[in-house]
């Protein structure tokens, strides 16, 4: 077993051994954390290189953090309370993937506030009608 981690980190990029053992180490096995330890050590990188691919590492975290807590325009807030439907939970799935959290849970909300005001609109006539 531990020969088949040492293979596959052999394949791995300088970033992603880093990035395996800084970043991501609670989402590997211990095994695996070895032969990442083991490759890293085989391949003797500078200081440099190892601080160049941390200070990357960090800006894309700092660029997820930023993504993460975007807001949602007004103008796709007023769509999707216009027009809600099943191409915005398509549109959900996208932004969420993407790492725009706050996007995707405004448009999840909007969405259901706009069914909600069609659902109201609904009642409201039937309940007209009725009178």
């Amino acid at each position: 077993m531990a020969n088949n981690f040492e293979e596959i980190m052999s394949k791995q990029t300088d970033e992603e051994i880093i990035r395996i053992l800084t970043k991501n180490a609670d989402d590997y096995q211990p095994i695996a954390l070895e032969a990442a330890k083991k490759e890293f050590e085989k391949r003797n990188l500078s200081a440099c290189i190892v601080e160049n691919i941390k200070n990357t590492l960090k800006e894309e975290n700092e660029v997820k953090k930023i993504k993460a807590y975007l807001p949602l325009s007004f103008f796709w807030k007023f769509l999707t309370f216009i027009f809600p439907g099943a191409i915005q939970m398509f549109l959900y799935g996208k932004l969420k993937a993407d790492g725009y959290d706050m996007k995707a849970n405004e448009l999840k909300k909007w969405t259901l506030f706009g069914f909600l005001f069609y659902l109201a609109i609904m009642v409201l006539i039937f309940s007209l009608r009725s009178l």
